[in-house]
């Protein structure tokens, strides 16, 4: 067999169009149609809205041209027939193609690809020998394909030409045009294949890359730093004796080992945490234990993975931490008690992760995967350093230093981490902090740039811990992600400060994050607000955790860790922070202290950085908390179209809710604005780049007082543009794709003597009349209802139910590997067509992701599904926690797709296994696709549903029934404008968190108006009953009166572009609101953009330089701006302050 192909031309350049006299390609013009074209959708994808299409013209010179359009990120391609080729001769190869400008692709996949597809003579497909080409000049075997991902996707008309050598064996070429990863539209025309001149000069294929153990590489420029693994030179320096007492370097000394011992007797939940780890490390180490490890199968279920889709990534990097973070426990339980059996299993992972965990292997994850092995090696090394042989140091130092350095220049080249601003990321923090350990721990003992990492990794986390935190100590992408993508850097920075003396806690803001948080948790604690992208829980502790060691003021951090991370006598963040609680686990407070504490924080705040306004009454289970969000984007962290979005919890409940964790490219779900409260323009939601939305929301002001706070955004970015994002593209250019007048939303949040809220939004197009609809999500068990201009959301009517569940107690174990117990049951299909599978599940467990998994066979199998990694049963985790939710069947714990199943009428045999303990499961139902199940409301038509009284249970499952959910309040909305209003509500589909309740309020205008105040009231008792209000006349503007008391008024007024006349109030404010004694004595009074208020015939304020925004109550006035240049006259002596925006890194641009 001749050579397989060396050589490989590919050159993207602009040329006169000129289409081959003898086209080898069958209807290669698209004149007629899609004649020998066919369209090919791997499975993951069949349900992204994969289609294509001929258009006549639109071509380069108005040609035919073929467009491809998936409604979601996906690979899918239009195939051309098997053309009869020559083996061993040259053959030059011509598509012209483009995309919208609203298409986008996944950062790490390449985009857009033409596939040369070889066959030998018996049809046999010949593999790893095809060939792919992209817009940026380079090509690449199946094994690289990856290497392509920085190509920008190309909007105007570009043609790809390359000349290229048939494999010896090679009878058949097709040619196929692809979508690697992307959403949105691709155009092709004038596909064509001739022969070539012997003579045509080829260029070489770019090689796939692989590890080059004990290697240098030299770059010529930027862009091969890009394309190709550069290793370090780690040339082997003989040991010396003396580096063995150099170890370990980071954290590790006897102090600190007396210092563990002494927390583990005296601090009980500390002692628990470090005896969770010594069961874990048992486990790992007892071949006689269920959670035994054997080294030499380490990362098996890892290297049988492979990249593409955001969730397959997601699956490699479950594998890889499902064998790292025990490395991690067994190194640290190894440094403290130097338990040999500990060390030695140390020893055997590390030298499975140096073989089988390469940096080339790593390219079908993410990026910051790579961060896991590099950064377990360096703590394996290090506290472990004299249980490795020599050799085996070598070879850790040497596959560390790969790791290492292609992280750095993997950073260094890319616009996330050469730019500062980039920095912002959250990857960022955790990626520098990989390299940093690295260099750490192997400084003096390799040739690699050590120094120069060592400089880069501080520089990045300086600007990541400055500028990715504000001044008021926001986290720019929030907790969650701060715990995630930081991971471990509190090792590195302590390891940084013992080497350098240089203390990034105290030189940035990390030292501000205590400050914020107590505002992302909600009431009652244990969960944050899971907003921009996020869940409820901090899985990742390590970064917070170490805050909370070196906060000054120990009640405080104290209040937090009990808020956050410990709960019924449990560590709530995942295994790899046990270290962490162990280390950094703020010691025990008197409970009379952490109440002072408690009741003496502040009930507002304000992060220009994080965009967040948060308002409460208190900080326990009943108290109400009011936040609204508005972000710029800064290219690089995760954002959803979710600008002005708001959430109420009141009374210990969840009154209106954020639809959570996207983080993917669906129009429909989480990360779209449908998934949010806000207000749609003719049916269109705010605009969406991709998985990250890519838009602009600004609070332009905010002010806070003891009674009342008022905040102003403007929205109107969201709608109008999008940024230009692929990660190279420095320019931030805006991408506009619609004019909006205007899109401002203000709040005002009520805190005595009840509190509720009021939201006004004034939205415009254009002066044509339009829909205009208002959104408002709510948690899964509640309902609607229309009483009068009231609509009310209260818990749904709800019985006790019956659920499976197979409780930890009788499983043995966090994880039943075979499944102990089943249900079988049948499920009967009435009709035939395509169907999606839904469970109704939950779980008890405040881990949530601990206890929400479950085996599924149907008819003993997968109805002929043929992704997953089990071939015979689905692996399906359900993200659930309580209360029950619906939630559709996936597979491979989440990171596979399951789409529709093609049925027909009859009966379908379901056996349901225990996967992890306390998973509960109450129905599965059999749902046609494109419907929705709801908890409310009757199963669409043609359902077939099992309940769990039904069937049989075998083994250890177990049925158990629930009480209905647990419920404290209702909430009443009093729609004061506009006036005619329809209302509808659906079940809506969130990406990760089930199906709860959305309810649209429909009007027809010139102008979208809607004046809402939002009512929140205990089920039973004292302020049960509905709020009063009514809609005042007035001749400008919308106003509205709410009676507190027979005493005690409230008069909201609002009106767009200023002018408001209601009863004795005129101004000329956007938004003006009053509270009056029936003596007529003002109690408190707030506007935004007024220059004048008065009441009755006094002016009780008047600015003498412009609008200005103010809030006062108890003889205080907040002004917005620099100086005072107003007078008021409200009756009593004032106080007057002036306030400014917070400090943050962006510029907030002029009106």
């Amino acid at each position: 067999m001749k050579r397989l192909l060396l050589n490989f031309l590919f050159l993207a350049t602009l040329h006169p169009i000129l289409l081959p006299a003898e086209s080898l390609v069958p209807n290669g013009d698209f004149i007629q149609g899609v004649q020998g074209w066919k369209l090919y959708v791997p499975a993951p994808f069949k349900e992204s809205g994969c289609k294509f299409q001929i258009q006549s013209t639109g071509g380069p010179q108005e040609a035919s041209a073929l467009v491809m359009t998936s409604l979601a990120m996906a690979r899918y391609a239009a195939l051309s027939e098997r053309i009869p080729v020559k083996p061993s001769e040259k053959y030059r190869l011509s598509v012209w193609v483009k995309c919208s400008s609203e298409t986008t692709k996944d950062a790490r996949s390449a985009g857009i690809l033409v596939r040369a597809t070889f066959f030998d003579s018996a049809g046999k497909d010949m593999g790893d020998q095809h060939l792919h080409f992209g817009p940026g000049g380079q090509a690449v075997t199946s094994k690289g394909i990856n290497q392509l991902f920085d190509n920008a996707l190309p909007l105007d008309w570009k043609e790809l030409t390359a000349s290229f050598e048939i494999p010896a064996e090679a009878a058949f070429v097709q040619v196929g045009l692809f979508s690697w990863s992307t959403q949105g539209s691709i155009f092709w025309a004038k596909v064509s294949l001739d022969a070539a001149e012997t003579n045509t000069a080829l260029t070489p294929v770019l090689k796939p890359k692989s590890p080059a153990s004990n290697s240098t590489t030299k770059a010529k420029d930027a862009d091969e730093v890009r394309a190709t693994t550069v290793l370090p030179a780690t040339v082997e320096i003989p040991e010396e004796n003396s580096w063995q007492l150099a170890h370990p370097r980071i954290l590790f000394d006897s102090a600190l080992r007396e210092a563990i011992q002494k927390r583990t007797r005296e601090q009980p939940e500390v002692a628990i945490a470090w005896q969770r780890i010594l069961e874990r490390c048992n486990g790992f180490t007892d071949p006689q234990n269920s959670h035994f490890l054997d080294g030499s199968k380490a990362f098996d279920d890892f290297l049988a993975l492979q990249g593409g889709s955001h969730e397959k990534r997601t699956g490699i990097e479950i594998a890889l931490r499902r064998w790292l973070t025990p490395l991690d426990l067994l190194s640290f339980a190894y440094a403290v008690t130097g338990e040999e059996r500990y060390g030695r299993k140390v020893v055997e992972l590390a030298m499975a992760t140096v073989e089988k965990v390469t940096p080339a292997r790593l390219e079908q994850g993410f990026f910051y995967t790579r961060t896991f092995p590099t950064r377990s090696l360096a703590l394996a090394l290090d506290w472990c350093y004299p249980l490795f042989t020599s050799k085996q140091r070598n070879l850790v130092r040497s596959s560390l230093a790969d790791h290492a350095q292609g992280l750095y220049l993997g950073s260094v080249s890319s616009i996330w981490g050469s730019s500062s601003l980039g920095h912002v990321w959250n990857w960022n923090a955790g990626t520098a902090t990989a390299w940093g350990l690295a260099a750490l721990v192997l400084e003096g003992e390799t040739n690699a740039p050590t120094r120069q990492w060592l400089f880069q990794a501080q520089h990045s986390l300086e600007d990541y811990l400055s500028i990715g935190i504000d001044t008021t100590g926001g986290i720019i992408e929030g907790p969650v992600y701060f715990g995630y993508g930081a991971g471990y850097m509190p090792f590195f920075l302590e390891g940084l400060k013992r080497r350098t003396g240089i203390d990034l806690f105290l030189t940035t803001h990390y030292r501000l994050i205590t400050t914020e948080l107590p505002f992302e948790i909600l009431p009652g604690g244990k969960r944050v607000n899971n907003l921009m992208d996020s869940g409820h829980r901090i899985s990742t502790a390590d970064s917070i955790l170490y805050a909370l060691s070196r906060e000054t003021d120990r009640p405080h951090a104290r209040w937090l860790w009990e808020q956050l991370f410990w709960g019924d006598g449990k560590f709530l963040a995942e295994d790899q922070s046990l270290p962490a609680a162990v280390l950094w686990a703020p010691e025990k407070v008197a409970p009379e202290q952490l109440e002072k504490r408690a009741a003496t924080l502040p009930n507002y705040y304000w992060s220009g950085g994080r965009g967040l306004v948060v308002s409460r009454t208190g900080t326990n289970k009943e108290s109400a908390l009011f936040s609204v969000h508005a972000q710029q984007y800064t290219d690089f962290k995760h954002d959803q179209a979710d600008k002005g979005q708001f959430t109420f919890y009141a009374y210990g409940d969840d009154l209106v809710i954020d639809s959570g964790y996207g983080n993917d490219s669906s129009t429909e779900k989480s990360t779209s604005g449908y998934a949010h409260n806000q207000v749609l323009i003719d049916g269109k939601a705010q605009l969406q780049g991709g998985a990250h939305a890519r838009t602009d929301g600004w609070i332009r002001e905010s002010l806070h007082s003891p009674l009342v706070d008022v905040t102003e955004l403007d929205l109107a970015d969201a709608y109008r543009f999008t940024y230009k994002s692929n990660f190279k593209d420095p320019s931030y250019e805006k991408l506009f794709q619609q004019e909006i007048q205007q899109a401002t939303r203000y709040t005002l949040f009520v805190r005595a003597p009840f509190s509720y809220a009021v939201i006004f939004d004034s939205v415009k197009k254009d002066n044509t009349e339009r829909d205009y609809t208002w959104l408002l999500h709510t948690r899964s068990d509640n309902t609607f209802e229309q009483v009068g201009q009231d609509i009310k959301v209260v818990p749904a009517k709800s019985e006790p139910i019956v659920v499976i569940t197979q409780p930890a107690s009788k499983g043995g174990g966090e994880m039943f590997t075979a499944g102990s117990g089943s249900w079988k049951a049948t499920l009967t299909v009435s009709k035939s067509g395509k169907y999606v599978l839904w469970g109704l599940t939950g779980t008890d467990n405040p881990i949530g992701n601990k206890s929400d998994s479950f085996f599924l066979k149907l008819d003993k199998g997968k109805k002929g599904f043929q992704g997953g990694k089990e071939p015979a049963r689905f692996a399906w985790t359900t993200y659930n926690k309580s209360p029950l939710m619906w939630v559709s069947l996936n597979d491979d714990n989440g990171t596979t797709v399951v789409p529709a199943f093609d049925l027909e009428p009859g009966p379908i045999e379901i056996e349901l296994s225990g996967r992890e303990p306390g998973a509960w499961c109450a129905a599965l139902a059999l749902i046609p696709k494109d419907s929705t199940p709801s908890t409310d409301k009757p199963l669409p038509e043609n359902s077939a549903i099992v309940t769990a009284s039904e069937g049989d249970i075998t083994g250890q499952m177990q049925r158990l029934t629930l009480a209905p959910p647990a419920h404290s309040a209702w909430l009443q909305l009093a729609i004061v404008a506009p006036k005619n209003w329809t209302m509808t509500t659906n079940s809506f589909q969130t990406t990760k968190e089930g199906v709860h309740p959305r309810l649209s309020l429909n009007q027809k205008n010139t102008e979208g108006l809607f004046l809402i105040g939002l009512f929140p009231h205990p089920l039973s008792g004292p302020g049960s009953e509905a709020a009063k209000w009514e809609r005042m006349p007035a001749a400008k503007g919308q106003c509205v009166q709410i009676i507190i008391s027979p005493d005690l008024m409230d008069w909201t007024a609002a009106s767009p572009g200023g002018g408001i006349e209601a009863g004795d109030l005129k101004s000329d404010a956007d938004f003006l609101w009053c509270r009056r004694h029936a003596s007529g004595k003002i109690i408190a009074l707030c506007a935004t953009k007024a220059s004048w208020v008065m009441i009755g015939d006094k002016t009780v304020f008047r600015s003498s330089e412009g609008q200005r925004s103010f809030v006062y109550n108890e003889r205080q006035v907040l002004l917005n701006g620099d100086v005072v240049t107003a007078k008021f006259d409200l009756g009593e002596p004032v106080r007057v302050e002036t306030v400014k925006r917070p400090g943050s890194w962006f510029s907030i641009p002029s009106r």
